[in-house]
Formats: structure tokens, sequence, C-alpha cells
């Protein structure tokens, strides 16, 4: 081969390697609609209604856009969907989105929950976004955006006024949306959305004739409940606040949430009762009118089960004392090993009000329970097959509970 030929292969192996390396630094072309694309890479938003704002795709997107520093502009690069975003520069402090131009007079907020956009950073940046109207901050979130990583970043607006959420509310011409960023490097926007999070994880009618009304739902970044004339109340989701909570378990009987904050559990019933990290509290009718519910929850039953039938657990996680009470869940725990149960309550204190239970080990089928002859009818099943149930009435003396499966 002639010195010639050698150096032309050469030349054209590092060119090949060099569109390689190029090549791999942008994104496939993506044929999906962006909308499945976002569902793909965002799988929170199955099932949740979601509209995209400004998707980067087209140099027209940079008329939403304004900065108090360089001009941003679309880059084909990189893209959290599609085949491009929008980079801002280095040295940008802060960002403006026109919103209002974007709504182009649709009606916000309306019954839209959560406005917010994704973000990506080479170092790690601390961002917040804050929403503004006639020069007036009404909700804000922030993140600290990873090095490397495209992450969200999303303001609540469910905390706006009832009048702004009304659905023949029309945008007003004012809106924008303020992202200020804190940190060395580039950054990356894409897909600014409005998204509709609610979901509805009790109802009013799942309490039936049985239990005390109540529902609740998740809501932008809030869990909020509201048993009608009795009582309300909201927590704050994890994208919200480091103390926020997470939906353990939601039922008719009972609410479950839990936290990484300085509060770890805490157990709403439906008939007002509240156990916080085993502390028992109370809010509204008809728990806040009933003493003995404290007094219970200071002095459990003392509970027997034949052995054959099962046994009272008295190692749960919660239960403070191992005497079968679980003072974080307000429950007694019980394990049967077959399809009957007999249980033997003796109260220890003045009396035993609405006691709940917490039965592992039946098996699957249509449970039938009485106490002393009286039927008991508040009861749940789990998804793991963990019956919940209430006793119907205030125990005063050594009384037996019966309880089989049925076919």
């Amino acid at each position: 081969m002639s010195h010639l030929s050698a150096f032309r292969t050469c030349i054209a192996a590092i060119v090949a390697v060099a569109v390689i390396g190029c090549a791999s630094d942008r994104p496939e072309t993506m044929t999906e609609p962006i909308g499945l694309q976002l569902v793909k890479k965002e799988p929170s938003l199955k099932g949740e209604r979601f509209s995209n704002l400004l998707a980067g795709e087209e140099d027209s997107d940079l008329v939403f856009v304004s900065t108090n520093a360089a001009l941003p502009r679309r880059d084909a690069k990189r893209a959290h969907t599609g085949r491009s975003s929008i980079q801002i520069p280095a040295g940008v402090g802060r960002v403006t989105f026109k919103l209002s131009s974007l709504l182009a007079g649709q009606s916000f907020p309306a019954d839209w929950t959560l406005v917010g956009l994704y973000l990506y950073a080479t170092r790690p940046t601390t961002a917040s976004l804050s929403y503004w109207e006639n020069e007036q901050i009404l909700a804000a979130g922030s993140t600290t955006l990873r090095a490397n990583k495209w992450s969200p970043l999303f303001v609540d607006l469910t905390s706006l006024t009832q009048s702004a959420h009304s659905s023949a509310a029309m945008a007003s011409p004012n809106l924008v949306l303020v992202l200020d960023l804190d940190g060395p490097g580039e950054v990356w926007l894409d897909d600014l959305m409005l998204v509709d999070n609610t979901k509805q994880l009790v109802s009013e009618k799942d309490a039936g004739e049985m239990f005390d009304s109540w529902s609740i739902q998740r809501k932008g970044y809030q869990i909020v409940g509201d048993a009608p004339g009795r009582f309300r109340f909201s927590f704050a989701t994890p994208e919200r606040s480091d103390q926020g909570w997470t939906v353990r378990e939601a039922n008719a009987m009972r609410l479950w949430l839990t936290s990484n904050g300085t509060k770890k559990n805490e157990l709403i019933y439906s008939d007002g009762r509240v156990y916080v990290d085993g502390q028992y509290s109370a809010i509204g009718m008809p728990a806040k009118g009933d003493p003995t519910l404290a007094e219970q929850h200071a002095s459990p039953a003392e509970l027997a089960v034949a052995p054959e039938l099962g046994r009272v657990v008295r190692q749960s996680e919660g239960d403070a004392n191992n005497d079968g009470y679980n003072e974080m869940m307000g429950t007694y725990e019980l394990l049967a090993t077959g399809p009957r149960l007999e249980v033997r309550i003796t109260p220890r204190s003045s009396k035993l009000s609405r006691p709940v239970f917490e039965i592992r080990g039946l098996p699957p089928g249509k449970v039938l329970a009485n106490l002393e002859g009286r039927m008991v009818e508040r009861l749940v099943r789990l998804d793991d097959g963990t019956l919940l149930m209430e006793l119907p009435a205030r125990i005063e003396r050594p009384t037996t509970l019966s309880l089989r499966v049925g076919e």
C-alpha cells in the first residue's frame, strides 16, 4: 500500500470515529407523538391528564422565552422528549416564560393542579420556579438539579383561590412563569406543561352505610381529606416538602401516611381517631366526644386466643409493650391459622369503645363475625388479605368475638 493510500485510510478511520462520537450525543429520531414519549419517560403521568405547552421542537418556541442575559437557543443534541430542547447559556440567572401567550386564551388554572417543566444541568444547580400574575407571585417550588440528569420542577396550583380555579375563568394576559437558576454551568429545558394529577383515593360512597362518610384525594402536591360536617385535613407530599407524606393505605376505615420527616407514621380513622407515631389524639366528632378512646389506648385490653385457632401477635412493629396492641396503628394484632377464630377480650380500662382488630392469615372469602350474637359489619379486606375489623359496641366485661370465613 502506498503512503498516500495509508494516509487516506487513516484519515477515513478518524472521520468515522468522529462521526460516530458526535452521533452518540444526539437523541435518536423520535417518530412517536411527544405525549407517548412523555408517558414512557415519566410513568407517573400514566392515567393523568396533561398538556404540553412548550416542547422545544421549533425555533419559534424561543419567542415565549426571555432571559436576563445571553439569549437561549434550540439545541438538537439534547432532549427530554422529541428532537431538541432549549439551551440556557451559563451565566443566565433568570428565565421568564410568557405563560399567558402559551395558553392562548384557555381557561386557567381551571382543573390543572401543576405547571412546570423538565431541566437538565451538567453541574449541580439550584432551580426555583414561580408563578406570577400582575407582578405578584402566587405559587412557587424549588429543587436541586443533579448533574447529567433530567429533573422535573413543577409548581402546585391547588393553593390558588377557588375563584381562580373556576373552569370559566380565562387566563389573565399577565401570567408568567419565572425560572431562577443558581449554578455555574449551562441548563437545558424541555416540555413545559400543565398536569392534572387529581386522584380519588376514597370516595364518600365507599363508606356505604357501614362507615363514617369521608373522601380522600391526592391533588397537586397535597393529600386532602374531607369528612363533611366533622373535619378536614391536608398533608404535603414529598414533592412539596422534605417532611412530606406518602399514602401507605387508604380505605373506608382509615388512612395510613408515612414520612421521612421527624414524624414517621400517622393513622387517621374515619371517625376522627388519630395516631401519630403511637400518640393518640382526635379530630372532629364522634372521636372528640369519646374520652374512652384515649383511656383504652393508654391501657389496652387483654386478649386470649385458643392455640389451635391462632394467636395474639405480640411483636408487631409499633407494639410498644408486646401485649398485642399496636400503639402506632391503633389496632389489636391477631394471626389466624385457619378459617375460624375466637378471641376473648377483657377490658383493662373502664370500657372498650369500638376497638379495631387487624387479623392476618384468614383464607379468602366472606367473613362472618359476631360479638356474642351481635353482627360485626365494619370490615375491610386489604390487598394482602389482612382483615380490618371495628367492633360495634362498648365492651365493659370479658366478651368473646367469633368469626369464620364462609364460602
